[in-house]
């Protein structure tokens, strides 16, 4: 019996497709035995990928894809240079605190509705690098009808969206002495130093009722 063999003109990307054919000389017929070299290697290549091993590489490769997707989505946010602050109730008045470099005392937000009511007078003073902001003296909370005012002002980086540092306050007075001789004064402090520079910021709230909430901006003292 003659043995011999015929490659396919059309060879698979990965493999051949061999045909053997047998003849036999008795009856000229071909019997004919294929073999599919590239079923074999696809069934090999599935073997491998369902494999533990594969599993846990393919599972290794989405967390780090993933991770640098997050890595590319934070690197584009735009950074909150507003300031925090800390606020602590005593023996009824609240002292609220900040501390920072000067760079971090920018871009403060608009007051909310929520923070401290009951103020009827406050002190504040900042240092910034070595220079004392002090204005001297308290100033009086009396009003009709008040508005959300900050404690450290917005253009110091005060957040008005954290209740912790917004109180009902007189509008006069926010906008007329305190802005004069205290928030332009620390702005002024804050553009000309370092912006590495350390900065404090402190604050004293008196009242005999002193609470924390939704702001009541009606005076309960008038008189019909």
């Amino acid at each position: 019996m003659q043995t011999f063999k015929l490659t396919s003109q059309f060879q698979s990307r990965e493999s051949d497709t061999v045909q053997t054919k047998q003849v036999d000389p008795s009856t000229r017929t071909f019997q004919q035995d294929t073999r599919n070299e590239s079923m074999q290697l696809m069934s090999t290549q599935s073997t491998m990928t369902n494999s533990p091993r594969q599993k846990s590489l393919h599972a290794l490769q989405l967390r780090m894809r993933d991770s640098m997707q997050q890595q590319k989505f934070f690197a584009n946010l735009p950074v909150q240079l507003a300031v925090d602050v800390d606020a602590t109730q005593y023996e009824g008045n609240v002292y609220v605190e900040a501390k920072g470099q000067a760079s971090d005392f920018s871009n403060g937000d608009d007051a909310g509705d929520y923070g401290w009511n009951g103020v009827e007078k406050y002190s504040v003073k900042a240092t910034v690098a070595d220079q004392v902001i002090d204005p001297g003296g308290t100033f009086n909370n009396s009003f009709i009808v008040a508005q959300s005012g900050h404690i450290l002002a917005q253009q110091n980086g005060g957040k008005g969206s954290d209740p912790k540092n917004v109180f009902a306050q007189d509008g006069g007075v926010n906008n007329g002495p305190y802005r004069s001789y205290f928030e332009n004064p620390m702005r002024q402090a804050l553009n000309k130093a370092d912006k590495d520079a350390d900065v404090t910021f402190e604050a004293a709230l008196e009242g005999d009722n002193i609470s924390f909430g939704k702001l009541e901006k009606e005076s309960k003292n008038l008189f019909v």
